[in-house]
């Protein structure tokens, strides 16, 4: 169950999986609903900015933006801490009115950091610090991306304004992990 006393912080990708949870938290109520973009150097991060920045306008969410670049350089596919890395972020970047700190993970992948062992382990961390004030949602935990893309068009949100591809092309490659997943959804579970 959320704590929603006070503001939501949603990590924003730009994708199908974070624009669904910031629909999620407007719905749900939460007192405010801000997003947070960060740049960690990902190659995709100019296109992830504009369509989170263009999704947050659509859903009336004011967006926060971070640049965090690290000392090596970030390529598609895993990136081992990321969600940790964004987590502990939000974490920081949140303020004494945040109650919550949203992410857009789900069942069905590989992926250790979105895993309900993962989310515990990130609520412990957010505990040690808030002192149990800031609770971690992951709203879509146990939802596979079907689902996902099901509650997506139930919503009417905007496809056109997200992006998902990991590359960061100006069109999309087609062949990388994220561009898979979203083709395999418009083909299988279309609108």
């Amino acid at each position: 169950m959320l704590r929603a006393q006070g503001n939501t912080l949603v990590l924003m990708s730009g994708g199908i999986d974070s624009t669904a949870v910031a629909r999620f938290h407007v719905e749900a109520a939460s007192p405010s609903v801000v997003g947070l973009f960060v740049d960690y150097g990902q190659p995709p991060a100019q296109r992830e900015f504009e369509a989170a920045d263009a999704v947050t306008k659509y859903l009336g969410v004011p967006l926060r933006f971070l640049q965090v670049r690290g000392a090596t350089r970030k390529t598609a596919g895993l990136i081992f801490g990321r969600n940790a890395f964004l987590l502990s972020v939000a974490l920081l970047e949140s303020n004494p009115d945040t109650s919550i700190i949203s992410i857009g993970v789900h069942a069905g992948t590989s992926y250790r950091d979105c895993s309900p062992g993962f989310i515990r382990l990130m609520q412990h961390l957010a505990d040690l610090y808030s002192g149990g004030t800031v609770q971690i949602s992951a709203p879509f935990l146990h939802w596979t991306k079907t689902q996902i893309w099901a509650y997506f068009v139930e919503r009417g949100l905007p496809l056109q304004l997200t992006s998902s591809c990991e590359l960061g092309e100006s069109t999309p490659c087609g062949n990388c992990l994220s561009c898979v997943d979203r083709s395999r959804l418009l083909l299988n579970a279309g609108p």
